[in-house]
């Protein structure tokens, strides 16, 4: 991961995983996406960019909030090779016990990929 300054790079790729897990010994299980360039919408690119999503590569949430544990992981790369890095646990409770406005970028950017993760496969 690099620094966390705002950026206008052009997502080429999204390593995603996402799960309902009982514990984190089976991230491993979570079935791993990958979008390419191509495959990237304009909505993803623009709340990474407009959302500053740079500015929260890392790690998020409590595995011990919740069973099961809702997970997502994440691996943004740009056009300058640059790689932000996001694994969140129990957004969804995140959201519901915060209204911190970190979480709620987290939320629109990882709900954006979910959408489309299923939409389009």
């Amino acid at each position: 991961m690099k620094d966390k300054k705002k950026s206008t790079e052009k997502i080429t790729k999204i390593i995603f995983k996402t799960g309902m897990l009982d514990n984190m010994d089976e991230v491993s299980s979570c079935k791993e996406r990958i979008l390419n360039t191509d495959e990237i919408s304009s909505e993803i690119q623009q709340v990474f960019i407009l959302d500053k999503l740079t500015e929260l590569s890392g790690t998020w949430g409590d595995p011990k909030f919740g069973s099961p544990i809702q997970y997502h992981w994440v691996i943004v790369e740009t056009e300058t090779g640059t790689s932000y890095e996001f694994e969140v646990c129990n957004l969804a409770i995140m959201m519901f016990r915060s209204d911190d406005e970190e979480i709620k970028r987290l939320f629109r950017f990882l709900t954006r990929i979910e959408r489309h993760m299923k939409k389009y496969g």
